[in-house]
């Protein structure tokens, strides 16, 4: 301390004697390279700071020792290119951010490498053309956002590549009508929609077929007209009239 306050090098430690924190004071505020470490003694995170304001060089590691995040502060903002990273060494994330708001592409990763999402940010919100992958590398959906709402058509997939969803939005609402496939291929649903909300739901399937199944179609219902009276016994001419019925269902 100088008169009441902090100036020159601090340390402090984890409750099991492991060096936590190390760095400057200058003047009473954090000034130059901060150093921290995990409990284990591994390195936790590595930065750089001007009169008490984080700027320069960030970089974090995760408990394994394996890289976490890297990039820059500016003014206290992170600022350019960040890239973040799995704990198995892995990419995970690489953004580029503009005094600390996301703007530019951004490319997301699975654990195992595969891309799991890409996609543009401008201002802070998602913008354009949006692609997400399982991590199989198997297209999940491509999504267009305007000012961050899910805007237009657009198909999402199941794990095996078939057709999972078809529809489109509208100022970030669902609008229209929407189809919804089994990973089979046939149709599970249909509805439509308007401003979000599902207005016509007709259609919809009260079944679940299987490709183990001889019947790739659920079986039609009996429509009867208004005017039909069933008979008080099943004469030839009833028997007649109910066969016809049932054809014209068929």
């Amino acid at each position: 301390l100088k008169n009441g306050v902090k100036d020159g090098p601090w340390v402090s430690y984890h409750r099991n004697g492991q060096l936590n924190i190390k760095g400057t004071y200058k003047d009473g505020k954090p000034d130059g390279p901060w150093v921290s470490y995990h409990d284990n003694g591994q390195l936790n995170k590595e930065v750089t700071l001007k009169n008490g304001v984080k700027d320069g060089p960030w970089v974090s590691y995760h408990r394994n020792g394996q890289l976490n995040i890297k990039g820059t502060y500016k003014d206290g903002k992170p600022d350019g290119p960040w890239v973040s990273y799995h704990d198995n060494g892995q990419l995970n994330k690489e953004v580029t951010l503009k005094n600390g708001v996301k703007d530019g592409p951004w490319v997301s990763y699975h654990r195992n490498g595969q891309v799991e999402s890409q996609g543009t940010y401008k201002d802070g919100k998602e913008d354009g053309l949006w692609i997400f992958y399982y991590d199989n590398g198997q297209l999940k959906s491509k999504r267009t956002y305007k000012n961050s709402k899910r805007e237009g058509y657009e198909n999402s997939y199941h794990r095996n590549g078939q057709v999972e969803s078809q529809g489109a939005y509208k100022d970030g609402k669902k609008e229209g009508l929407w189809i919804l496939y089994y990973d089979n291929g046939l149709v599970s649903s249909k509805g439509t929609y308007k401003d979000g909300l599902e207005v016509s739901d007709s259609a919809k399937s009260l079944y679940r077929p299987s490709l183990s199944s001889p019947y790739l179609d659920p079986p039609k219902p009996l429509l009867l007209p208004d005017s039909y009276t069933p008979p008080s016994s099943l004469t030839s001419d009833a028997l007649s009239e109910l066969k016809k019925l049932l054809q014209e269902n068929q």
